[in-house]
């Protein structure tokens, strides 16, 4: 449990294309999916903004003018290929506040409008809304979140101040974690799921039944204090995801079919992860290789240096072929921390080491599940107390 994955563009980079657009960006219009239904939704994006030439094929820009944050999903239209997000007649970036460039419905079921376009209006508390509509809830491989609302961006972990990364990272709010499958009992789900739509276990190209998995949506979190945090030997990364593990905690949202995932909860796939695909499409003559930065991206300046993350060499960030992406970080959150104490704690770990006394308990001691009503505190609708 809590493999970490940060890939480097390439053609399955498991992460999608994450846009910052700024006032000075063309405007553009979509017709997408939003909390009072389907609706016109106008804002800023950069003029080379294309999808990524990995599997997923989706695009999140977030509009530092607006406030809004758009998902548009291209369904299985461009796999290996780096699409524009218009087409040609919009590609010279002439749209305007009164003449916005429309971006069609590149999904065909879906309908448009519905699963292929998302509207929120900020980034952390609204739902994803492109799996909702007059017709009911789709079927999806990930929850309601809104777009990249649970995303660890790479300012957040690497501690960007607008000029470098200082290595003291913040992620203010909860991640969201990719398992295989999860429980097919009773509902399935609970908040702030809605349906149950992940891959559940037991069913075809998901893993086996199991009493033990997650239900969809469910809220696992860590007691480690901030002040244990800080005293651990772990890299700065690793402290900046554990301490968001502890504060905010990680939410079963991602399923992944058994050919593809781990066997444990992760934290590597699409909404999880920031992309440096937008780096790649904004300078493509830069180079991405493992004694420079990748494509002008000044995290992978600070990232590769840092301990605890490996790859195919299982030495820093290494290089994972052309095929796939060129080069992934590959680590673990839950690892190298010692027996700690939670005072008062009753848990025991999987060695049976009793959390609560003596030199404590690892990490699986430390690991909860919360009741529904800490979630639905956060987002303050009833059932919270």
């Amino acid at each position: 449990m809590g493999q970490f994955v940060k890939a480097s563009p390439g053609s399955d980079d498991l992460t999608m294309a994450f846009y910052y657009a700024a006032s000075s960006d063309p405007w553009y219009t979509i017709s997408a999916t939003t909390p009072s239904g389907v609706a016109t939704v106008n804002f800023h994006a950069p003029n080379a903004a294309k999808f990524p030439d990995g599997i997923e094929c989706l695009i999140t820009v977030w509009d530092q003018f607006t406030g809004y944050v758009v998902g548009i999903y291209s369904g299985s239209s461009c796999p290996g290929r780096a699409l524009p997000m218009v087409p040609s007649g919009c590609a010279t970036g002439n749209g305007t506040m009164g003449s916005p460039c429309s971006i069609p419905s590149y999904c065909t079921s879906p309908p448009p409008g519905l699963g292929c376009m998302s509207g929120a209006a900020n980034l952390f508390t609204a739902q994803d809304y492109a799996y909702m509509g007059g017709s009911g809830v789709l079927s999806q491989s990930s929850g309601q979140f809104a777009p990249a609302a649970a995303m660890v961006r790479e300012q957040e972990l690497c501690g960007w101040n607008g000029t470098t990364c200082t290595g003291t990272g913040t992620i203010s709010h909860a991640l969201l974690l990719t398992t295989v499958c999860v429980q097919a009992i009773g509902s399935g789900y609970v908040f702030p799921g809605i349906a149950l739509s992940l891959g559940t276990c037991g069913s075809p190209n998901y893993g086996g039944n199991n009493s033990g998995r997650p239900n969809a949506d469910q809220l696992f979190f860590c007691d480690y204090t901030p002040t244990q945090i800080s005293g651990f030997s772990i890299s700065a990364w690793q402290k900046t995801i554990l301490t968001a593990f502890c504060t905010y905690g990680g939410y079963i949202d991602i399923t992944q079919t058994t050919n593809s995932a781990p066997a444990g909860i992760v934290l590597q796939s699409d909404e999880e992860m920031e992309s440096s695909e937008a780096w790649k499409y904004a300078n493509p003559g830069a180079d991405c290789t493992l004694n420079v930065d990748c494509y002008n991206d000044p995290f992978y300046l600070w990232v590769k240096g840092q301990g605890g993350l490996g790859g195919s060499s299982g030495a820093g960030c290494a290089d994972h072929g052309s095929s796939t992406s060129t080069w992934r970080c590959i680590g673990a959150f839950l690892t190298n921390i010692p027996p700690t104490v939670t005072t008062g704690s009753m848990s025991v770990d999987s060695l049976g080491n009793a959390c609560g006394s003596g030199t404590g308990c690892l990490p699986s001691g430390h690991i909860h599940v919360a009741d529904q009503c800490i979630p639905k505190r956060y987002a303050n609708v009833a059932g919270q107390s």
